[in-house]
């Protein structure tokens, strides 16, 4: 039996679609992850990688309580939106200087005894991105990290509606000042999921010259090697935009999902 790995799951998807895609409200950017999502759970759209970053936002995991993750005084000070995710997992700080993405394939495409698991192999044409651009990278769980101790890129995942869904941040030369200022260290036991805090870094710290441009054509082809041939060219489909601006209004531009509990 071969090995279950990222490119094989990937090679045998077949058609693919890359978005390069996001927009200056943190919310339409969640709304656009669960839209895509559903899309391809429900065969509308084909698999799907997307690229995108968030202007200035905390993200927390679906499970996790705001209050005890985020300083809302000093992110309102700042002007930093407080979003909640539909995945689960910690809180992460995100700017212009980290670019986020996400993996999304039918459920069925997984290994069937163990799918879950198998999310975060669906990384891994990042991790080969970033060897090629001359890092020590590896896959560490739910996490990348840079010579086996620096993380620079948090996974998160679901299956959900029919869909095998992976997205994650690539710090690239973001403000790491930010997470300490905003993001708040676990002080006791709680009923809600709590973020471990880690060592991270910027790509630039280890490398001078690396830019977002450069590295999205890494990525894009590392992608096309993993998936076995070029994406299509179709963009967003008018399911998925009016699905988008659905959950924009009713969910993730509400503070009822953002910051409740």
């Amino acid at each position: 039996m071969k090995a279950i790995s990222g490119p094989r799951i990937l090679s045998e998807i077949g058609r693919w679609r890359l978005l390069d895609l996001e927009s200056e409200d943190p919310a339409m950017n969640m709304a656009l992850e669960e839209a895509i999502a559903r899309a391809v759970g429900r065969g509308i759209s084909v698999s799907t990688v997307r690229f995108w970053r968030n202007e200035g936002a905390v993200v927390i995991g679906r499970y996790q309580s705001a209050r005890l993750e985020a300083d809302l005084d000093a992110c309102k000070r700042y002007g930093i939106k407080v979003i909640r995710r539909f995945t689960g997992g910690g809180a992460v700080y995100q700017d212009l200087g980290n670019i986020n993405f996400s993996i999304s394939i039918p459920s069925n495409n997984l290994p069937k005894l163990d799918r879950l698991s198998a999310l975060p192999l669906l990384s891994s044409p990042v991790v080969s991105a970033l060897r090629s651009l001359g890092f020590d990278a590896g896959l560490f769980g739910m996490k990348i990290r840079i010579g086996g101790w620096a993380k620079v890129s948090g996974l998160a995942g679901c299956l959900k509606w029919g869909c095998g869904f992976l997205h994650g941040t690539l710090l690239v030369d973001s403000d790491l000042s930010k997470i300490r200022e905003l993001l708040i260290a676990p002080q006791a036991a709680s009923n809600y999921v709590r973020s471990i805090p880690d060592e991270v870094a910027n790509l630039s710290d280890f490398k001078e010259g690396i830019d977002m441009r450069g590295l999205k054509k890494a990525l894009s082809r590392s992608f096309e090697e993993a998936f076995g041939g070029a994406p299509i060219s179709d963009g967003l489909t008018d399911f998925e935009s009016e699905l988008a601006d659905s959950l924009y209004e009713g969910k993730y531009s509400s503070e009822e999902w953002n910051l409740n509990p």
